[in-house]
């Protein structure tokens, strides 16, 4: 019974901190050659999704969880360099307005340089 009741309190806190970034769009600020462009970032249940804000062009999509504050990326598609099988993990500050990365590792220098120490801001 004890260890039911673990599996279903666990279970509870993963899906908590999934639902905590599920259905939420934030601004992001990238510079894509031509100067710095807004981005929008949209989480779904399980995937990220980075368009350019102006004209909804798809820029990357990625998977992502959540757990411990620790925020887990991988590509799936898109324009980065980065390879689909590189992984990144930024420990992430959640408020009401806005969310601060800070690199944990990334196998993609690329993601990594631009994402730490990036703020993104809810829409």
């Amino acid at each position: 019974m004890k260890k039911m009741l673990f599996i279903l309190a666990f279970s509870l806190a993963v899906a908590g901190a999934k639902a905590q970034l599920a259905d939420t769009k934030w601004k992001m600020i990238l510079n894509m050659g031509s100067g710095d462009t807004e981005t929008t970032c949209t989480f779904s249940k399980d995937s990220l999704v980075v368009t350019i804000t102006s004209s909804g062009e798809h820029v990357e999509t990625l998977s992502y969880t959540l757990k411990d504050n620790i925020l887990t990326v991988q590509k799936a598609y898109g324009q980065s360099d980065c390879d689909t099988s590189a992984v990144g993990k930024y420990k992430v500050d959640i408020t009401n307005t806005d969310m601060a990365f800070a690199l944990v590792s990334d196998d993609c220098s690329g993601r990594g340089e631009v994402l730490d120490k990036m703020k993104w801001v809810k829409r």
